[in-house]
């Protein structure tokens, strides 16, 4: 959008680097109360040990800032949400700690199945309440071995009640539908 009311970001952390494990990633968000409410504004995803995530994080802050002034956001950046679960936890102690920006999602929404919270923000997307960017749309990175957009990706390869499914990387997914619950939903998100 030309124009929003504020930018968001939505983080999943993973604990260990490598192809065997998950990735870290980052969906960004513009909220806007008049035309297309959410919109998907851009994402990455990273191998990355845990330890090495505090040197990662300052650019999803500046990426942040970057948006809102690209998207002109009356609000600016309200910030980054992670869950508050393993390295989240200490992710959010640090923001905290060096005056980030960074709130915990709520326990009742994160507590939540990976089928529940896709069926909790379902409504939403089949309403058209939520658009993915051009950019987020034709973006590509190298992730695990194969370049390709991830987002798209993964968005597309989730099947509820799928058995197999924590053989695939869902990282983006997670944080998208979290990003659609915060952004559209109620203060828990839903």
């Amino acid at each position: 959008p030309e124009r929003c009311d504020a930018v968001y970001a939505i983080m999943d952390t993973a604990v260990k680097g490598g192809k065997n494990h998950d990735g870290t990633a980052v969906v960004f968000f513009a909220l806007n109360e008049y035309g297309t409410p959410l919109t998907v504004l851009d994402w990455d995803v990273i191998q990355i040990d845990g330890g090495l995530l505090e040197q990662w994080i300052p650019s999803v802050y500046y990426r942040l800032e970057e948006l809102a002034k690209q998207t002109k956001a009356i609000y600016g950046s309200v910030g980054v949400f992670t869950e508050d679960t393993a390295t989240g936890s200490i992710l959010l102690q640090q923001a905290e700690n060096r005056g980030r920006n960074m709130r915990a999602i709520d326990s009742k929404l994160t507590q939540l199945g990976k089928d529940e919270r896709v069926v909790n923000v379902s409504g939403y997307v089949h309403q058209e309440l939520m658009k993915i960017s051009d950019y987020a749309f034709n973006k590509t990175v190298g992730f695990k071995g194969a370049t390709r957009n991830h987002l798209i990706t993964q968005l597309s390869a989730f099947r509820l009640g799928d058995p197999d499914a924590h053989k695939r990387a869902d990282d983006l997914l997670d944080c998208t539908v979290y990003g659609i619950a915060l952004g559209l939903g109620n203060k828990l998100g839903f």
